[in-house]
């Protein structure tokens, strides 16, 4: 068992869905979208999907098993790729990719926020602060690709299958959350260092709130902007792998 297992707690349902995204066949193209860096050995995905079939086996054999999967996968992991590994996909997991269980619900929100009124700030109602100008440049640099939702390979197919995935459920949808998610944080984090100064964030939240309130959005979960943790740096955390 890996230092990650012993200490933490795995959610079932969050690292089960998270190990099946990865190892569908659609997301293999937004994985470093994500910010999520893959051992460079391959073939990680295809002996992914090893394991998953050895606990679909299990499963099938006892269907009312509790059967510990995501501890299994990080056992794997670890022995095959190293804590450094193991440490980053733990890190990422928890802290990066969008799930709905409410992370980053702030970040979403002023996210919206400052879409409303168009990265060209076009269809403003007020003037935004400075902060929020340089924001949208950074945006516009960086757009959210379009994200191939429809399972095109055989094994996309039968997870999506026996998953029950479909328009209104759909994994690829927390691919585009987590890619949404990235993007908007990297673009705060290079809006705010390239303020001269150390910005007004009381000024940037009344313009923000005000956005919210004409949208209707739920002003209970946005928080002050910049409230939020900021992205971790996981650059590196692979050396050595």
């Amino acid at each position: 068992m890996t230092e990650i297992t012993k200490s933490r707690d795995l959610a079932p349902y969050r690292w089960g869905t998270i190990f099946a995204t990865l190892s569908l066949d659609l997301a293999a193209p937004y994985i470093s979208d994500m910010q999520l860096q893959l051992p460079p050995r391959d073939p990680f995905i295809t002996s992914l999907r090893k394991v998953i079939q050895e606990f679909r086996s299990l499963q099938a054999l006892d269907p009312n098993a509790n059967l510990p999967f995501s501890e299994a996968v990080f056992r794997w992991a670890s022995g095959e790729y190293g804590a450094n590994f193991v440490n980053h996909l733990y890190q990422w997991g928890e802290n990066i990719f969008q799930c709905g269980n409410g992370v980053g619900a702030s970040v979403f929100l002023w996210n919206n926020v400052v879409r409303l009124g168009g990265l060209d700030g076009s269809r403003d109602v007020t003037a935004p602060p400075d902060l929020i100008r340089v924001l949208r440049r950074e945006l516009a640099e960086h757009p959210v690709p379009v994200v191939e939702r429809i399972p095109r390979s055989p094994w996309d197919r039968e997870l999506y299958e026996r998953q029950g995935y479909d328009d209104l459920m759909n994994p690829m949808e927390m691919v585009r959350s987590t890619i949404s998610y990235c993007n908007f944080m990297l673009a705060w984090r290079d809006a705010i260092n390239a303020q001269p100064a150390v910005p007004n964030l009381d000024d940037t939240y009344i313009w923000g709130l005000a956005e919210a309130k004409r949208a209707g959005m739920p002003l209970d979960r946005l928080g002050k902007p910049g409230s939020w943790p900021p992205l971790p740096d996981l650059s590196g955390v692979l050396r050595g792998t």
